[in-house]
């Protein structure tokens, strides 16, 4: 069920400690190898668009801009900065950030706002539930993730990241914790096992449901 902001399991939900871990364990990307091409059409680099949004929320790294800028090589789109990037031998945010900026200036790409981050990043690990492209449990960490660096729970009104419609998404990135603890234990009736099945298939059901109720 959605977590009440008035329940004592709203302070449990809002350990915003673990953010970046949750997040970085959830979603990453590797970056492909270096090719020689030309400036071609920028409207499909889902892999800049991303690093953009996690830029805007902080939560980006060096790896997530150098393998943005070699998504954009392996899709034939290269600038001298791109190129810059994408073979940058340090994994430094301080030299990787200026360098991905410069490359969403020659894309012509507008840094998205915080509020657009957030949309931007809830669809794709939103879509990766619902597609099975991740485990159930990897794609609810991703979720809670972004809603620790977007500050969903000062957006919230009565439930726990209802301001984006995933509160009961984040109920069942609590629920399978939960589930996952006790079925450590001995379960002669494997009542736990069923039950993590149960919440595994819902996320995937909720997943669906919000990607049609927020499509882009």
């Amino acid at each position: 069920m959605p977590i009440s902001l008035r329940g004592p399991a709203a302070q449990q939900a809002l350990e915003a400690a673990g953010a970046r871990r949750l997040w970085n364990e959830s979603f990453f990307f590797s970056a492909p190898q270096l090719k020689r091409g030309s400036l071609g059409s920028v409207s499909d680099l889902p892999q800049v668009q991303v690093a953009a949004a996690k830029l805007a929320l902080r939560y980006a790294t060096a790896a997530d801009l150098k393998a943005a800028a070699g998504a954009a090589v392996d899709s034939g789109i290269v600038t001298p900065d791109i190129a810059a990037l994408a073979t940058l031998r340090d994994d430094t945010l301080a030299e990787a950030e200026p360098l991905f900026r410069k490359v969403l200036d020659d894309l012509q790409l507008t840094p998205p706002s915080t509020s657009t981050a957030v949309w931007i990043l809830l669809r794709v690990q939103i879509r990766a539930i619902a597609e099975g492209s991740v485990a159930v449990e990897e794609g609810l960490q991703g979720v809670m993730g972004i809603f620790y660096s977007g500050d969903l729970h000062a957006q919230s009104r009565e439930y726990v990241g209802d301001s984006h419609d995933i509160q009961r998404l984040v109920g069942l990135y609590w629920e399978i914790r939960d589930l996952e603890t006790h079925a450590t234990e001995v379960d002669f009736t494997q009542r736990y096992g069923a039950a993590l099945q149960e919440r595994r298939t819902e996320a995937i059901g909720r997943a669906n449901t919000w990607l049609a109720d927020h499509a882009a």
